[in-house]
């Protein structure tokens, strides 16, 4: 099945701590965060770099795009006033 093979090329299926499938890059860890931004309908996966208490935000690497069924094009969000925003830095 080659359309299969190259579409999950770099990529695993795989379930989240809380249940959520999806694919995921190969190169993603345990812990990873996995932001939703406000007005973008693709998820990512990102990693801390480090941050020092000294920072007003915390620094984190751009990993790769994934997809969590169930959660893209906004549908998870729902009405925003009971979101927590969240700032930091995406190098």
């Amino acid at each position: 099945m080659p359309s299969l093979t190259s579409t999950l090329q770099g990529r695993v299926f795989s379930i989240t701590e809380i249940g959520w499938m999806g694919i995921f890059p190969k190169v993603a860890a345990t812990g990873d965060p996995i932001p939703i931004f406000h007005g973008y309908g693709t998820l990512f996966v990102i990693r801390l770099v480090g941050s020092k208490p000294s920072e007003v935000y915390q620094t984190f690497r751009f990993i790769r795009e994934c997809y969590i069924y169930g959660i893209m094009d906004g549908k998870y969000l729902g009405d925003l006033s009971d979101r927590q925003v969240e700032r930091f830095i995406l190098v």
